[in-house]
């Protein structure tokens, strides 16, 4: 590993869908999570489908996601993410989708309302003409 990162986040925060050059494996160490990795990687079979799971501190696993898929979370009550990663961030290395995306369609748990960053309200969605993501 790299970095070791963790965020704490409201009830309601959604964080990504963010798409960085390598491998991240994230753990919630308090509260609950709706944690999603979105296979981003064009040649790959599963292109565009995600895996999803409810995440607590109660558990003991993990989430793994490959290098170039992007990863996004929903914080289901107020909680902390670890993030241990392949790689170092770096703002010009690392991209974002907006979370809900129609060509991923990922089904988000339905809450009253939902808390964005700046750089995740304003991300861009994939478009069938032009799905790459550039690094």
């Amino acid at each position: 590993m790299k970095q070791v990162s963790h965020s704490f986040s409201l009830k309601g925060t959604i964080r990504g869908i963010h798409i960085s050059p390598y491998f991240k494996v994230v753990s919630c160490l308090k509260g609950k999570i709706f944690d999603v990795c979105v296979d981003l990687r064009k040649q790959s079979d599963s292109y565009l489908q995600y895996y999803c799971c409810i995440m607590d501190e109660s558990q003991q696993f993990q989430m793994f996601c490959p290098a170039y898929c992007g990863h996004a979370f929903l914080a289901l009550e107020d909680s902390t993410v670890v993030y241990s990663q392949g790689g170092v961030f770096n703002s010009t290395l690392d991209n974002n989708i907006f979370w809900k995306d129609p060509l991923i369609n990922i089904q988000w748990p339905q809450l009253d309302s939902y808390i964005l960053s700046e750089k995740d309200a304003i991300a861009k969605c994939l478009i069938e003409e032009n799905d790459d993501i550039q690094f």
